[in-house]
């Protein structure tokens, strides 16, 4: 199946849930929290003969700031999950602090919790990420009109 008729069952599901934008908009205290969350997986959004685990974390990380970046939000916090295959070592682990600290220096995110599993295949990273937004201010796509200002991060096609 495709992402969009994953996304049309899950509407039809839970008619009631915000699916669709970049990140979910909840109630904040001093505005609104923005959370989004994606994930990488090895062999499929990198492979580690051209790609080294800092740069998969990095990949990751960046994908979801942009995630809060899409909706006018600011991030914030990130919760870091990490899937393991047996065998997996300590330069591998420094590879993957190394990628969580460029890329939380990067965008003067926290590194606020997270886990780790075995992963009975490759690797895998999985990232929520919060951020916050003035209330009212989140920009949704339903939002969208002829004439809008599209405003694209970083370099496209060069994830």
């Amino acid at each position: 199946m495709k992402e969009r008729e994953i996304i049309e069952s899950l509407r039809e599901a839970f008619p009631d849930a915000a699916l669709g934008d970049d990140a979910a908009v909840l109630p904040g205290e001093k505005g609104e929290l923005l959370v989004a969350a994606d994930a990488v997986v090895e062999g499929v959004h990198f492979e580690r003969s051209y790609s080294t685990l800092a740069q998969a974390v990095q990949k990751v990380i960046t994908s979801n700031v942009s995630d809060i970046f899409a909706m006018g939000g600011k991030p914030d916090s990130i919760i870091f999950t990490a899937g393991l295959p047996k065998g997996f070592g300590k330069g591998e682990l420094s590879e993957i602090i190394e990628g969580l600290k460029k890329g939380c220096g990067v965008y003067r995110l926290k590194l606020a919790g997270g886990d780790t599993v075995l992963s009975s295949g490759g690797l895998f990273f999985n990232m929520a990420i919060l951020g916050d937004v003035r209330r009212g201010r989140a920009v949704l796509r339903r939002g969208a009109c002829e004439g809008d200002t599209l405003v694209l991060f970083g370099d496209c096609g060069c994830s």
